[in-house]
């Protein structure tokens, strides 16, 4: 068994046991779009909505995440997830959103956010 091969078995068994592990993943998935700032998380018992923030998005930005989304899907197939994209449309995160409504909050970068025109 290569490295990699094991490394992936033991992340499934990881995401088997909790499947909220598969949503730092996410996070990491769309670190490299620029717009996007947090991903809120509702577990809902059999699953997850997930709302990915936003600032300033574009159809391109919006495409981008789409195929993050689908990527996601496929790599974990098992996991029941519902998706959504908020702009905050220059509001600071503090000002757009209370993370302490949802399970999990995750910023997508440090500082990200933190002003109206990040």
């Amino acid at each position: 068994m290569t490295i990699e091969a094991t490394v992936l078995q033991i992340t499934d068994t990881f995401i088997a046991i909790e499947p909220s592990l598969a949503l730092v993943a996410f996070r990491r998935l769309i670190s490299d779009v620029p717009e996007a700032d947090a991903v809120l998380v509702r577990d809902l018992g059999w699953g997850y909505d997930i709302w990915t923030i936003v600032n300033h998005s574009t159809p391109e930005t919006r495409a981008q995440l789409a195929a993050r989304q689908w990527a996601f899907m496929e790599t974990y197939p098992g996991l029941d997830v519902d998706f959504h994209i908020i702009d905050r449309q220059g509001l600071t995160l503090r000002e757009f959103v209370w993370p302490y409504e949802y399970d999990m909050f995750l910023k997508v970068r440090p500082g990200d956010g933190d002003s109206g025109t990040a």
